[in-house]
């Protein structure tokens, strides 16, 4: 039984023209940020979604949506029976009184508190930082994908996502 889910991720199930073989680390990152993975097809995903109200999920190929807990889903894929998950964030903002379990981040929302966490988290694995439109980004490049974590000019955390494929912008 524990096969067939295997067999079906290394033949790229979730998503056509990609085969998505994450390590055994970036797996354990992915669950920290959820229970919904990867490569995972939208119409297996949408139960654990709330409500899509806007409707861009149901009309359009790429979209994105929000689980309850308030972990964000990008859905991309070839065609809108076969979209995946693709990447998965995490908005600071969504999460004002309450612990991200994304990434070990937890209550933290200081740049030195915030790195040191996920340092822990990705085994000591050195991100590359630097300014950028809102402030600072660090990214952890992966095989496949990366780690994006985004501070705002004062080092407040405001975002991190993980991207599953390394050709997703």
């Amino acid at each position: 039984m524990i096969l067939l889910p295997m067999m079906l991720l290394q033949i790229g199930f979730g998503s056509p023209g990609h085969i998505y073989r994450p390590s055994a680390d970036q797996l354990r990152i992915d669950r920290g940020f959820s229970m919904v993975l990867i490569d995972t097809l939208y119409l297996d995903a949408r139960g654990f979604m709330k409500l899509d109200r806007s409707g861009a999920c149901l009309a359009s190929i790429s979209c994105e949506t929000m689980d309850k807990s308030g972990v964000r889903y990008t859905f991309g894929g070839e065609t809108m029976n076969r979209r995946f998950v693709i990447a998965k964030t995490v908005r600071a903002a969504d999460y004002l009184w309450k612990s991200i379990p994304a990434l070990g981040i937890g209550q933290f929302r200081d740049k030195p508190m915030v790195m040191a966490a996920v340092g822990r988290e990705t085994r000591g694995a050195p991100f590359d930082c630097r300014p950028d439109a809102s402030g600072e980004l660090c990214i952890l490049p992966l095989k496949p994908g990366r780690i994006e974590i985004s501070f705002d000019t004062d080092g407040k955390l405001l975002q991190a996502s993980l991207i599953g494929y390394d050709d997703y912008p």
